[in-house]
């Protein structure tokens, strides 16, 4: 295991390509845990971790998933200053 290994985006065109290609990806963003999934469907999930679903939601394109806002701010403006905590390739 690399301890160096730092899996934040340098880039918002890095996190779109990521996204875009089906990544797995858990981000914390003040003090809250958050996921974004490409379902089956080939939609995203984006939602809360852990048990608190009511703010669970699908997102049909990626450009809805690069809009998407949390607390008033696109998540392409602050994908370069979230923390990930997870990411698959």
């Amino acid at each position: 295991m690399n301890n160096d290994y730092n899996g934040n985006f340098k880039s918002k065109e890095e996190f779109e390509s990521v996204i875009g290609r089906g990544c797995e990806l858990g981000f914390e963003w003040k003090n809250h845990e958050y996921c974004i999934f490409k379902q089956n469907d080939n939609t995203w999930f984006f939602g809360f971790t852990g048990t608190d679903t009511s703010k669970d939601i699908s997102l049909k394109t990626l450009d809805d998933v690069m809009n998407y806002e949390i607390d008033g701010e696109r998540l392409v403006d602050i994908c370069t200053k979230f923390n990930v905590i997870e990411r698959t390739f």
